[in-house]
């Protein structure tokens, strides 16, 4: 029996390479696939760069000659209709220019979206009606300015509902406000006229009418004995304060610089021996003493500063205050 281990040896052999290269017909496939599609892709980039180059024609050229066979010539008009377009506008080649697609797209925007109407503030069922007030004569401005708008051309308009962010007046304020208004109404009637006195400053206290004369008007330097100008002051003082029921203070002030005489040991003596004279004075004029008294203040009370000769004079003064 021959020997067969060698031809199946081969066989095995053989089987084993064939069953290797069958990958390759597969490689092959996507390869030849592949080289296709590069081919393809190269055609086309080069079809559209010759097409880029080339301008675009907007028209068709049309053979207007007429038919040999018909024998009619055609009119002039229709000759010319029928003649070949020229592909070209102002000169230039007719084409797609880039620029104008841009302005197309920011031209063609979208839509603005429908705004929802406001819905109808409802009107109350009862009018609401304001006070009538007769038209002012004139129109007066806050701190004198001038009103541009002559008055014919000022309109009142007058609406049954309240404006926005209004609220209604609270009622105990308004009655708050009316009372003052009342009150300040009746001092302004009850108060005193304030006369014009030569040599004496007239002027509204918190405790009624106060009266301040300068020393000088009244006595001489250091003395506390009314000068006959003084007598003549003081007397024009009588008129407005029997005018007046309420109690009378006679204050007297000095400057800070000291004094010390036998009279006088210091400012508290001069000032009240000053107030005292004239309090005796007004006495003997028909004031009654019950509603008079003396109070001598010194140099306590300056009015100015006394390291001026301006503030001295300021500061050395009598006021006759009367009480309301």
């Amino acid at each position: 029996m021959p020997d067969t281990s060698r031809y199946d040896a081969l066989l095995e052999e053989a089987g084993d390479a064939e069953a290797s290269s069958g990958w390759m017909v597969s490689y092959i496939d996507v390869m030849t696939l592949l080289v296709a599609l590069f081919v393809l892709l190269f055609a086309l980039s080069f079809r559209l760069g010759q097409s880029d180059a080339e301008p675009v024609t907007l028209y068709t050229e049309v053979d207007a000659t007429p038919a040999p066979y018909l024998g009619v010539p055609l009119p002039e008009e229709m000759l010319a209709a029928m003649a070949p377009q020229e592909p070209y506008l102002n000169g230039a080649a007719a084409r797609i220019d880039p620029a104008a697609v841009v302005v197309a797209l920011g031209v063609a925007r979208r839509a603005p979206e429908p705004v929802a109407p406001v819905p109808a503030r409802p009107f109350p069922a009862e009018p609401v009606m304001a006070d009538w007030q007769p038209p002012s004569p004139q129109v007066v401005a806050a701190n004198g300015a001038n009103l541009e708008v002559p008055l014919e051309e000022l309109v009142v308009v007058v609406t049954d509902t309240a404006p926005e962010r209004s609220r209604e007046i609270d009622p105990e304020a308004v009655a708050v406000a009316t009372t003052l208004a009342e009150t300040l109404e009746q001092r302004i009637a009850e108060a005193p006229h304030l006369p014009d006195l030569e040599g004496v400053e007239v002027s509204r206290v918190a405790e009624g009418i106060s009266l301040r004369v300068e020393d000088n008007l009244l006595f001489s330097t250091a003395e506390a004995e009314l000068t006959g100008a003084g007598r003549d002051v003081i007397e024009s003082l009588v008129a407005l304060i029997q005018r007046h029921d309420g109690e009378v203070s006679v204050e007297g002030h000095t400057d800070s610089r000291p004094i010390n005489t036998p009279q006088f040991p210091s400012n508290w003596e001069l000032s009240s021996a000053r107030a005292t004279a004239i309090l005796r004075y007004l006495a003997d004029e028909g004031v009654s003493p019950s509603r008079l008294r003396a109070v001598g203040f010194g140099d306590t009370r300056p009015l100015a500063s006394n390291d001026s000769q301006e503030g001295r004079a300021k500061n050395r003064r009598v006021e006759v205050i009367i009480h309301l």
